[in-house]
């Protein structure tokens, strides 16, 4: 290798320089165009091509330097001030870039959430849509994007709704004069006609002019979640003010002159359609159809390489196998898992397609 580079050093001596930073930049264009095309066929891969970029520049960084026509002394101190450099902008930033970077890959090695789940932070709750190196993108229920610092996630509390199931909570407030017992009964009900599992009602405090209820139950389609809260306030107010129950504000019937045949209830209206819109559409489809398309993606690319892996287990065993019924079998499951592969392959295609479209 010297000596190829002495070689080249007798034409000029900045030759092994050039040869070497143009090489160096062709291939990390080259690794890039090729990581991000793979990005946007797979996604939740984009800290992946991160870490990729930084170590490719680094090495080229150290190549170039190598390459330089001076002598090693002089490289020497070049590289122990590099060394300084990139320990006092580790020291510096440990805060900010060094320190997101660092909670970044203890997010990615604890696996708190992936791509899809929902999260709340503070006051900040959606889908995830995207991971990196530094940040971590939510889909809120606006239907906006929110890119949260990887540092901040680590440094608060952070609330990962569970994927096989959460429970779900409405609280009213209702005055002493109606019967908790029947209350109860009513709430229970509103919370059934949501498809809850297991509703369950508390008292959760005793006012000065009303008491506190809270209905709650489990929701096992998660992705669901904001449907579901606003059906059980729906079916908690259709309930109540069907069985005669009224809902209004303690200081309304604290200063309300009293009539006992005088109940506010809204009147039900005689209608021979369905109590829903039939054009109704589900909200979590339009609130976070991005971070519900990388979540797909992402299942299909798994699913594609577990394809993939066992196909070449079957072809393996076929290549061995003598017998012409279980080759028949093993041919079968081989075309099985094509269709599949198939269908999948231009499944994501057309996701593909639909994203460099909103692009």
């Amino acid at each position: 290798m010297q000596t190829f580079l002495d070689w080249l050093t007798g034409y000029h001596p900045y030759l092994p320089s050039v040869i070497t930073t143009t090489v160096v930049l062709a291939l990390l264009i080259a690794t890039n165009r090729v990581t991000l095309n793979r990005l946007s066929k797979n996604q939740g891969k984009l800290l992946r091509q991160q870490l990729l970029m930084i170590v490719f520049t680094f090495i080229g960084i150290i190549a170039i330097l190598i390459s330089l026509p001076i002598s090693d002394a002089i490289k020497g101190q070049i590289f122990s001030l590099l060394g300084i450099i990139i320990s006092a902008a580790i020291a510096l930033s440990s805060t900010t870039f060094v320190g997101n970077a660092m909670a970044g890959l203890m997010l990615k090695g604890v696996k708190v959430f992936r791509i899809g789940d929902f999260i709340r932070v503070e006051g900040h709750f959606g889908r995830v849509s995207e991971r990196g190196l530094l940040h971590v993108e939510i889909q809120t229920e606006d239907r906006d994007l929110t890119t949260l610092p990887n540092l901040y996630l680590v440094t608060n509390p952070t609330k990962v709704i569970h994927v096989e199931g959460t429970v779900i909570s409405a609280e009213v407030s209702l005055g002493y004069d109606v019967n908790r017992k029947a209350i109860e009964t009513h709430l229970l009900e509103a919370a059934v006609l949501c498809d809850l599992e297991s509703p369950f009602v508390q008292v959760i405090s005793l006012g000065d002019f009303s008491v506190l209820y809270r209905v709650s139950g489990l929701l096992k389609e998660v992705k669901k979640i904001i449907t579901a809260r606003s059906e059980l306030h729906k079916n908690i107010l259709d309930t109540l003010q069907g069985n005669g129950i009224e809902i209004v504000s303690p200081n309304f019937m604290n200063t309300r002159a009293y009539n006992p045949d005088h109940h506010f209830i809204a009147r039900t209206q005689n209608s021979t359609t369905t109590n829903e819109s039939p054009n109704e559409v589900e909200i979590e489809s339009i609130l976070f159809d991005k971070a519900e398309q990388a979540e797909t993606l992402g299942y299909i690319s798994k699913k594609l390489k577990r394809i993939s892996s066992g196909k070449e287990k079957l072809v393996g065993i076929l290549a061995n196998t003598t017998d012409e019924e279980e080759i028949n079998k093993l041919q079968h499951r081989i075309e099985h898992l094509e269709a599949i592969e198939t269908k999948l392959t231009n499944f994501k295609s057309e996701l593909d397609k639909e994203n460099q479209t909103k692009k």
